[in-house]
């Protein structure tokens, strides 16, 4: 039994350090393209999008304007609803995160209250399904304002354009749709894949923009992306602007990891008080390799730390439950001692950038040395009574369950009194923190509601 749990270990950590290995990653780009030359093929992009999915409706706004600017050859998919994709987090969060962005991105989102409802959303689905592949890019982008807005009438005027399809032929381009991605191995919509690589919503889809610059198939040099990534800008904060910035962060996450880098950098240029809120980790916030799904989003993560220069390195450390729970007991004596996020920032830097290996006393004792506390209390540490710890994770658990969120890093940045002035998820929305951030200060106001559009 140990020799098997060791061994898949093992099995599980070399997985883990090539699929995170940023040259491995690009050799395979090297060889998808060469593969494509010799076959004569063109760039072939493929897009999936859920009709009533919010971040559809916003990517299904960028297709035009990539057929215009990259020579590619772009399938469209429609997909249903995979229940997995958003498991942890609120229904209400997709849409209004989706909101939140738009502006961003110069894009329109302007639902009516709810979802779509069925019936449009089955009748767009079949102008999409009628339209020619030459037009089938147009009419998504048209359908979807009319849907979200509940416009039948404009929805018949489209139909009378681009065709309608039966129920039927509806019905089997779906499944078609469905049948491919399930054949990549993927769970989310409003996503692309090229040659081996998933970008998942249009947070991702500059990544997919410089791998087609650097292959050539950009028409037009010299203009921004379509999809470029918001850059994180924090003002300095006024003497009298109350704001904190909570974050919960998993001890087995390495987007927490990138996240709390990126983090740092923000309370350094702002001087917003950091609050970290730490959990060993649940089962959506590990590292996983055991499907499809999770080496795209390993390799995510890889193209993800390296675009923001976090790491250089390949991960290849998976933690145990032992060495999460060491620490989170150490965790919670450095903060005792003023150092928690100085330890968080060692302890991710070590696990996941560096890969060192965790568990003996003289491990942790490396890590705590980096922060200039006596190493010699390691060991005790270890062994004391540990209920002071496990008390604030259970703490920290009951306030995520009540959130509603699953997904880590959630960030929230808070007002006078505790008020949630905006909640999101996931390192790549660090910048409406910020943006949010400068708001409050600018005109001195910290209860700009994050539901308050």
């Amino acid at each position: 039994m140990f020799l098997n749990a060791w061994f898949n270990r093992l099995q599980r950590a070399r997985v883990l350090k090539k699929v995170t290995d940023m040259a491995a990653l690009e050799s395979a780009r090297e060889r998808a393209e060469q593969a494509r030359l010799e076959r004569g093929a063109p760039h072939v992009v493929e897009y999936f999008h859920q009709m009533d999915d919010p971040h559809s409706s916003l990517a299904a706004q960028c297709l035009l304007t990539l057929q215009k600017r990259y020579d590619i050859v772009l399938h469209i998919y429609l997909v249903s609803a995979e229940p997995a994709a958003n498991e942890h987090v609120p229904a209400r969060f997709i849409t209004e995160d989706a909101l939140l962005i738009a502006p961003y991105y110069d894009l329109h989102f302007e639902p009516v209250e709810g979802a779509p409802e069925s019936d449009l959303a089955m009748q767009a689905m079949a102008i999409v399904t009628a339209a020619s592949d030459t037009q089938r890019a147009e009419a998504l982008d048209a359908v979807c304002d009319m849907l979200w807005r509940s416009a039948a009438s404009e929805l018949d005027d489209m139909a009378l354009k681009y065709g309608q399809a039966t129920e039927e032929e509806t019905q089997f381009f779906l499944d078609h749709g469905n049948a491919r991605r399930r054949e990549i191995g993927a769970l989310n919509s409003g996503a692309f894949y090229y040659e081996g690589e998933w970008y998942s919503h249009i947070d991702r889809l500059y990544h997919l923009e410089n791998r087609l610059t650097g292959l050539g198939a950009r028409r037009v040099l010299g203009r921004k992306l379509v999809t470029p990534r918001p850059v994180v800008r924090a003002d300095r904060l006024n003497d009298d602007t109350e704001l904190s910035l909570e974050v919960f962060l998993a001890l087995d996450s390495p987007e927490c990891a990138i996240a709390l880098a990126r983090l740092q950098r923000i309370v350094h240029d702002s001087g917003v008080r950091l609050r970290p809120r730490i959990l060993r980790g649940t089962g959506a916030s590990g590292v996983r390799v055991d499907s499809a799904a999770d080496i795209h989003r390993l390799k995510d993560l890889t193209r993800e730390a390296h675009a923001l220069g976090v790491s250089r390195a390949a991960v290849s450390r998976i933690p145990t439950a032992s060495q999460l729970e060491q620490a989170l007991l150490l965790w919670y004596w450095a903060k005792s001692q003023g150092k928690e996020v100085a330890f968080l920032s060692a302890y991710y830097s070590a696990v996941f950038f560096d890969g060192e290996p965790l568990g003996s006393v003289g491990s942790w004792q490396k890590i705590i040395g980096q922060l200039g506390l006596p190493t010699a209390v390691v060991g005790g540490v270890l062994k004391a009574a540990a209920d002071g710890a496990f008390d604030a994770e259970s703490q920290n658990l009951a306030n995520l369950a009540q959130s509603g969120f699953g997904r880590f890093p959630l960030m929230r940045l808070l007002g006078v009194n505790g008020y949630v002035n905006i909640e999101t998820v996931g390192h790549d929305r660090l910048w409406l923190i910020a943006q949010r951030m400068n708001h409050c200060n600018r005109f001195n106001d910290t209860v700009f509601g994050n539901y308050a559009f």
